[in-house]
């Protein structure tokens, strides 16, 4: 009996450990971004293009070259943290775009610079910045808080467009590609002075995107509460609290936003931007929906260059007038 306990003890403890161990190696597959911008270092405002091979071959990158910029270091609204930025001006009276990043990405990213280069063709100015553990920003624990720590550094950038540049709050807007996307809706909802948001496929509803993430890693879903408690112990980090979702009901006239989406992404389900849709229309809110069919995560820019330049540039043009 003594020795049927002692297995079952033994047992135990190896499937708690197992599980405690597989749990952590999610975590850490879920929020890792270290080290993940480097392939972009070579990129700069004046010439980019994309170094991963993620868009199509073909691509011009050439009118959207920009010939001067400033590097700039930006007080995030989280003490602890300074932000490595790019601002490229194009006027002294020139609304501004504020452009955040993804998981993974950087400023030095094409996905963040194509976009900076069509809007300041359109006049506007522009500030491109790395979030907190990415590009040249403080470097806390190589961890993506999925926005629940980034709003703040989101926040500082908006801050310091209206305080140190004097741009009118009423003519910053913010552009965020993917989870930048979402982390630019959750700061809306946090701060009423921001004007405008364009959101590209972002993950509006962790709940869904974390069990995708966690398939598509070949992990287990069954996995993520402990993930999420590994984030809470280790990390000090709540995944779930700020969420693009639950930013809308604190949305408040006048602010705007849109949101696009390509039917064929396979990194963050259109389904997610179709919800926050529909919750958008229960509240009456003023967003706009744009879908496309044929474009990878973060690929509409490639594969619809005249349409998005279109859908962007107006969207910003109305919101900042």
């Amino acid at each position: 009996m003594r020795r049927w306990l002692i297995v079952v003890f033994i047992g135990a403890v190896l499937t708690v450990g197992a599980y405690l161990g597989l749990g952590y190696s999610l975590y850490h597959e879920l929020v890792d971004i270290n080290g993940r911008c480097f392939r972009h270092l070579a990129n700069s405002p004046t010439q980019f293009t994309d170094l991963g091979n993620f868009w199509p071959a073909g691509f011009d990158y050439t009118p959207y070259f920009m010939p001067e910029y400033k590097t700039v270091s930006i007080p995030s609204r989280d003490p602890a943290v300074t932000l490595a930025g790019w601002y490229i001006e194009a006027a002294p009276d020139a609304p501004a775009v504020l452009i955040v990043h993804g998981f993974g990405s950087c400023k030095n990213s094409h996905t963040e610079l194509v976009p900076a280069g069509m809007l300041h063709k359109a006049g506007f100015s522009v500030l491109i910045i790395d979030l907190r553990d990415a590009g040249d920003s403080t470097q806390l624990d190589g961890y993506t808080a999925l926005g629940n720590e980034e709003y703040l550094d989101v926040l500082g950038a908006w801050d310091w467009l209206v305080t140190e540049k004097g741009i009118p709050a009423g003519r910053v807007g913010i552009l965020g590609n993917s989870v930048g996307g979402a982390v630019a809706l959750v700061a809306m909802g946090e701060e009423r002075g921001i004007t405008a948001v364009f959101a590209d496929s972002p993950p509006s509803d962790l709940t869904v995107y974390l069990p995708d993430e966690a398939r598509r890693n070949k992990f287990p879903t069954f996995m993520l509460p402990i993930s999420l408690w590994w984030s809470r112990q280790a990390g000090g980090v709540d995944l779930l609290a700020h969420q693009a979702k639950d930013a809308l009901p604190r949305f408040t006239p006048p602010q705007q936003f849109a949101v696009i989406h390509s039917r064929a992404d396979i990194f963050v389900d259109v389904a997610q931007t179709e919800r926050l849709e529909a919750e958008s229309e229960r509240l009456g809110l003023n967003g706009r929906f744009t879908y496309f069919d044929n474009a990878s995560h973060m690929a509409i820019p490639a594969f619809y260059p005249a349409e998005y330049e279109k859908e962007l540039v107006t969207f910003f043009q109305q919101a900042l007038q």
